[in-house]
């Protein structure tokens, strides 16, 4: 949990820096007719809603599993599973199901 709660909180900062310097440096340079049509960079937010989207997000559902009288770190997983790797509507690349140990998940990120 605590390395989920670490990879999250440098997500949410690069999150703040893409913002900051690439959308207001390119809001800038158009306000003053400067070509930046070429400058891309990597948005992390499809991440972030892995993470943080309330109702399906992994701090929801962790949440869910909590508050029920038999939730378990199994379940969890489960719902995990069925909810970011089978369900068509909620997959995620960014969430993949540990192939080397089955009751662990990884989350995909670009922090750190």
């Amino acid at each position: 949990f605590e390395q989920l709660c670490s990879n999250y909180c440098n997500e949410r900062l690069q999150s703040y820096f893409n913002e900051i310097i690439f959308e207001g440096e390119m809001k800038m340079y158009a306000d003053d007719n400067v070509n930046c049509e070429d400058i891309t960079y990597q948005d992390n937010i499809g991440c972030l809603r892995l993470v943080d989207l309330k109702g399906n997000g992994i701090f929801s559902l962790l949440d869910e599993q909590g508050i029920l009288p038999q939730g378990n770190d199994e379940k969890l997983l489960t719902k995990l599973n069925q909810t970011f790797s089978t369900n068509p509507s909620t997959k995620s690349i960014y969430y993949l199901s540990n192939p080397k140990k089955q009751n662990e998940f990884i989350v995909r990120h670009f922090a750190g």
